[in-house]
């Protein structure tokens, strides 16, 4: 957004703070702020000024095992063939036997890393007794990570070296998933470049246990589906679609949609894949992990910011720089309104591609509908929608696209939200800025703001 014209806008939201629940707005500086109320009721990803992946509200809670780094021959539980030295615990045996640990679990996803050092066969990590909860199998060597969510209570933790397996085990760490919901995304370009606010719609990642993805089969609908991931392997597709996607780095992501058929889908992992995700979907979204259950990332909302000492009907911009995550398919709305549909002025990424809508309404009349085509809608676009007692225009990244005689000045606007005046049509998408200005903006202004 042009410097110079901050001062004018009455209220500014850039990718800033925020906290759960809350979206702050840059302006207005003293109170009321009249921020955005963010809500999604599930946790999220997004990629870091660093170019990485993380999670926004998931945290950890503290370490449940004693002794993780075997400094002494205590604490641990071991079976036959089972021996620690050397701060590793070792096996070696003919016959599965396990190490175990006293510790308490709730029905709650937890995480566990450790360092493997696999010469053969493979080793088992799962929570027991009562009952055995989601095992996960390793066959090879590294520093591993596991999410396993259990749904009754436990009282061992356990690693069990399979029949003629031979490892050894060091700095074992076990600890509780924590989650935060309605935590807002500022989210960065795979460089670290281009913070924006991210918003989706719910996904769903079919694949299970991402962190040890290895071949799945996924049932599929005659539909269309997004397969990505980070990382240098490939991923092969048999059975509902035949194909590959081959990654390019370990921080790069690939994706691939197609169509397929009613039937099976098996994923075959060779190399290093990480992040991966399946969405029923014609575009890929943000990584949602998957444990034992699929992951599902909810609908976000972010909505009711403004006021009516902030919002003039009479005149005014609505000013959006934004991009779509896909070029058509849905309509996404962002709004001013008196939340109803009488009185309003917003604007429209189209579901049909390449097409942007502004709209304007008062008193219930006529509305003014403003149709600009040929705008690619996943380019970050500057579009400014100005109003005032005579006319209704839209600008477009420097240029003025369509001007409309005005039917009817809205009135009594007062809300500003991702969303129409009612709820529906959600904008998705990546915002860099958003602004209302309380008086309409010269020409000069306005090319200033949208170039």
């Amino acid at each position: 957004m042009a410097d110079g014209l901050l001062n004018k806008a009455s209220i500014i939201l850039t990718p800033t703070g925020y906290k759960a629940g809350t979206l702050y707005n840059v302006a207005p500086v003293v109170e009321p702020y009249e921020d955005f109320d963010f809500a999604r009721a599930s946790v999220a990803s997004r990629v870091n000024s660093s170019g990485l992946v993380e999670m926004v509200g998931r945290t950890f809670g503290s370490e449940l095992v004693t002794n993780g780094d075997f400094a002494t021959d205590s604490d641990w539980t071991l079976g036959t063939g089972w021996s620690i030295s050397d701060s590793k615990a070792y096996f070696d045996n003919s016959t599965g036997t396990e190490i175990t640990q006293s510790l308490s679990t709730t029905s709650n996803t937890y995480k566990i890393n450790f360092d493997l050092d696999l010469q053969s066969g493979s080793c088992r990590v799962y929570f027991n007794s009562p009952g055995i909860s989601t095992q996960i199998t390793l066959t090879s060597s590294g520093n591993k990570t596991a999410y396993i969510t259990t749904t009754s209570n436990h009282t061992k933790f356990t690693i069990a070296g399979t029949g003629g397996s031979e490892f050894n085990i060091t700095n074992i760490v076990v600890q509780e998933v924590i989650y935060t919901n309605n935590i807002p995304r500022i989210s960065y370009d795979s460089n670290g470049a281009n913070g924006h606010l991210l918003l989706e719609p719910t996904t769903t990642n079919l694949y299970l246990n991402t962190d040890t993805l290895s071949t799945q089969n996924v049932s599929t609908s005659a539909s269309e589906y997004s397969v990505s991931f980070y990382g240098t392997g490939t991923i092969t597709f048999s059975g509902s679609y035949s194909g590959s996607l081959v990654g390019t780095g370990v921080n790069n992501r690939v994706s691939l949609t197609f169509t397929a058929t009613s039937g099976t889908l098996t994923s075959t992992v060779s190399g290093s894949v990480t992040n991966a995700q399946i969405e029923n979907s014609g575009y890929s979204t943000s990584y949602m992990p998957s444990f034992s259950t699929q992951g599902v990332r909810a609908t976000e909302t972010a909505t009711g910011a403004g006021s009516a000492d902030l919002i003039n009907s009479t005149e005014g911009v609505l000013y959006a720089e934004i991009a779509a995550l896909v070029n058509g398919g849905v309509d996404r709305i962002i709004s001013l309104s008196d939340e109803t549909n009488n009185n309003l002025i917003y604007i429209r990424i189209d579901n049909t591609a390449n097409r942007i809508n502004s709209f304007a309404r008062g008193g219930g009349g006529t509305y003014n509908i403003l149709t600009v085509n040929g705008v690619n809608q996943t380019n970050t676009n500057k579009i400014a929608l100005v109003w005032d007692a005579s006319n209704v225009r839209v600008w477009i990244n420097g240029s003025q696209s369509l001007t409309q005689s005005i039917n009817n000045t809205p009135t009594g606007m007062k809300t500003l939200s991702f969303t129409s005046p009612t709820g529906g049509s959600p904008f998705y998408g990546k915002v860099k800025a958003l602004a209302v200005f309380n008086e309409a903006l010269s020409d000069a202004e306005l090319n200033n703001l949208t170039g």
